[in-house]
């Protein structure tokens, strides 16, 4: 068995961390959540740091429930109930 350690802190001059890492015992996944510059919209009112930590927390729960299944297949399974979505919906 290996050992996870994980330590992660915003980016400087930035008050919310962007990024987002979990450990399970078959599987590490790392989220570096893109900062979006002012003058752009990115099309989501909730930012980076919401958007990775529930992508991650999505692809965690599948992989919890069928850890058999290709990452890719999982991690699109992940992606595709954020798209569109509100906060409310999740």
């Amino acid at each position: 068995m290996m050992e996870a350690r994980i330590a992660s802190q915003a980016a400087p001059g930035r008050v919310v961390n962007e990024d987002f890492a979990f450990a399970l015992p078959d599987i590490v996944a790392v989220f570096d959540g893109v900062s979006v510059p002012p003058t752009l919209d990115a099309g989501c009112v909730h930012g980076p740091s919401w958007y990775v930590r529930r992508l991650g927390g999505h692809l965690a729960l599948l992989h919890g429930q069928r850890a058999a299944t290709a990452l890719p297949e999982l991690l699109a399974e992940a992606i595709h109930p954020m798209r569109g979505r509100s906060h409310r919906d999740l």
